[in-house]
C-alpha cells in the first residue's frame, strides 16, 4: 500500500539546491522534497479515479475560509561556480538565478528562494494536474519560457523576474488554482488546519519552523 506524503513542512525541510562540481555526480542528500513526494505519490500507477478521490480528500482539509493570498518578488541572486570550484566562469556553466519572493497569507508572510527551473516544474505538473481533472490548459496563466542564451544578463534577469511575479499572483488570486496542492507544496502554504494554526501563531522575527524560510516584517 502506497502512503500519502507528509505535508507537514516542518518535518519535511525543502531539499537544498547544491552545485556539483564540473565532471562529478550531485551529492546525495537525505533531506525529502515535499513538491517531488506528491508528484511521485500521485503518478504510481494509480488509477485515475483514485488520483482524484485523493486529491478531494486532500484539498476538503485546507483551511481556505478566509484566506487572502499575494505574491510580490524581492531580489534575484546571481549564483555562480567560479572555476577554481569546477564552474566555467562568468555566463557558462555553473551559474544560475535563484529568485527571491515573499509569499503573502492573511497578516503572515514568509521568503522563499527558487530557481526558474523549480518554478517550471511546478507549472508542468499544475498542468497535468489539470488535465486529470479535465481541465483546460489555457486557463492556467502564462508562464514565461524559457531562453539559452543571455539568461544572466541583469535586463533579462529583471524581465524574468517581473513575468514571474505576474505568474504567481495570478496562481493565488485564482481561488480554483489556489487549491492545486501543487501550487500550495510550492509555496509552502498550510494544507491543514494544524499547519495554518502554527502559522498564525509564530511571531516576526522567530525565524521560525524548518521549511518555511524566515517571516520578516515588510
Amino acid at each position: 500500500n502506497k502512503v500519502a506524503p507528509h505535508l507537514f513542512w516542518p518535518d519535511i525541510p525543502e531539499t537544498r539546491v547544491r552545485q556539483p562540481l564540473l565532471g562529478t555526480k550531485r551529492p546525495h542528500s537525505p533531506e525529502r522534497d515535499p513538491m517531488m513526494e506528491l508528484i511521485q505519490y500521485f503518478t504510481q500507477g494509480i488509477s485515475r479515479e483514485k488520483v482524484l478521490e485523493e486529491k478531494q480528500q486532500i484539498i476538503d482539509k485546507m483551511p481556505l475560509e478566509g484566506e487572502e493570498l499575494d505574491i510580490f518578488l524581492k531580489e534575484a541572486e546571481e549564483i555562480r561556480a567560479e572555476p577554481e570550484f569546477g564552474g566555467l566562469g562568468p555566463g557558462l556553466t555553473g551559474e544560475y538565478t535563484m529568485y527571491s519572493f515573499v509569499v503573502c497569507r492573511n497578516e503572515k508572510r514568509w521568503v522563499l528562494k527558487k530557481r526558474y527551473s523549480q518554478f517550471s516544474t511546478m507549472d508542468q505538473q499544475l498542468m497535468n494536474a489539470l488535465k486529470d481533472c479535465g481541465g483546460a490548459e489555457e486557463s492556467l496563466p502564462e508562464f514565461p519560457g524559457p531562453r539559452l542564451f543571455g539568461k544572466m544578463s541583469p535586463s533579462f534577469v529583471r524581465e524574468r523576474q517581473a513575468a514571474l511575479e505576474e505568474y504567481l499572483q495570478a496562481l493565488v488570486k485564482d481561488p480554483q488554482l489556489a487549491r492545486e496542492p501543487v501550487v500550495r507544496v510550492f509555496l509552502k502554504l498550510p494544507m491543514n488546519e494544524e499547519q495554518a494554526k502554527v502559522i498564525e501563531e509564530a511571531k516576526v522575527g522567530d525565524g521560525l519552523l524548518t521549511g518555511y524560510g524566515g517571516y520578516k516584517s515588510l
